[in-house]
């Protein structure tokens, strides 16, 4: 069975991925509905699709990227949700330098 820690590490790896399709999703749509008729004689769909994929990926990886390395950096800060919160952030962390 998995440990708990590799589990969580799947949900922070899926949960931004996930984020990041939804402001995909998001972004395709507006240039579909909004910014369709500037598209130079491709359809509209053809246009958002590519426009906002050839940013969208780099984006999606790089940020699944650097959750997991946060996360794998400092798992102490996001797993204790019964501890004592100081300043905003679990007493694991209070005292750390965050970015």
């Amino acid at each position: 069975m998995p440990s708990r820690s590799s589990n969580r590490l799947v949900g922070v790896a899926v949960g931004t991925a996930a984020v990041c399709g939804i402001r995909f999703l998001c972004s395709f749509l507006s240039g579909v509905l909004i910014w369709g008729n500037l598209s130079d004689g491709l359809p509209a769909w053809t246009y958002s699709l590519t426009y906002s994929g050839s940013y969208m990926l780099p984006e999606t990886i790089l940020t699944t990227v650097a959750a997991v390395l946060i996360y794998k950096a400092a798992p102490s800060c996001s797993q204790s949700r019964k501890s004592k919160v100081t300043n905003g952030l679990p007493e694991a962390c209070a005292g750390k330098t965050v970015i």
